[in-house]
């Protein structure tokens, strides 16, 4: 499983985001969560180190599975009643 989010990033245009690693802290009940973004899903199979971007996010959850993960990572982050998350559209892939 991965998203389908399409990027600019450095001029590159990219569309394929995965999970990189997910860390849990069971004394912290956290969970910090790492994608990377691909040029494509090709890109991604050709070699895993291949990203060209990270993103982060942490959630106060544990023990989750990547689907959950991938469901929390797109779900609406809203900042004075605006969703300010790009990952809300991006599509399963």
């Amino acid at each position: 499983m991965a998203l389908k989010l399409q990027t600019n990033f450095k001029g590159i245009t990219a569309e394929y985001w995965k999970i990189l690693k997910a860390d849990t802290g069971f004394i912290e009940g956290k969970t910090l969560v790492r994608l990377g973004l691909y040029k494509d899903k090709t890109a991604r199979e050709a070699n895993t180190a291949n990203f060209i971007d990270v993103k982060a996010f942490i959630y106060d959850i544990v023990e989750a599975t990547r689907a959950e993960l991938y469901a929390k990572i797109k779900e609406p982050v809203i900042v004075n009643e605006v969703n300010t998350n790009p990952f809300t559209n991006a599509e399963d892939c």
